[in-house]
């Protein structure tokens, strides 16, 4: 059975980063959470979501998130893509999107909508990227991992 998730992720998706002067920052933001909930995207097995983000400098990475909600049961992946450029799709097949990962996140998804960070860690170099939400059998393998 292929379960289905709600997450109004496109609306509020967000990089964190402690760029070289350690101080905590935003990097990347597509909108801010008003509280209000604006509908919502679905992610799953063959739904993804995401958004580009160019980096200027080799940057620290601390958190990907976004506006999710509205699903009290269900559990969604993050994960940050290298990607050819600003305007492009990842070069790869999402099946394979776990070999591609440079850093990932699994997360229950929230009964209410809110603006959520999951904590990640990985230094990026300058270059464009991929911030990627989904559900399915990709975040059951990483969850299996991270158990052992």
């Amino acid at each position: 059975m292929i379960r289905t998730l709600a997450a109004a992720c496109l609306m509020s998706l967000a990089a964190c980063a402690v760029a070289a002067s350690a101080d905590a920052k935003t990097i990347f933001e597509t909108a801010t959470f008003t509280g209000v909930d604006t509908g919502e995207y679905i992610v799953s097995d063959t739904r993804y979501f995401g958004v580009a983000f160019t980096l200027d400098k080799t940057t620290e990475i601390t958190g990907i998130g976004g506006q999710f909600g509205g699903f009290p049961s269900g559990t969604i992946f993050g994960a940050i893509v290298s990607l050819p450029s600003a305007t492009s799709f990842p070069d790869f097949t999402p099946s394979t999107i776990e070999a591609n990962s440079l850093a990932h996140v699994v997360f229950a998804a929230p009964s209410d909508t809110t603006d959520l960070t999951e904590k990640v860690d990985v230094s990026l170099s300058a270059g464009t990227y991929g911030v990627v939400f989904g559900s399915g059998i990709i975040w059951r393998r990483w969850e299996r991992r991270a158990r052992r």
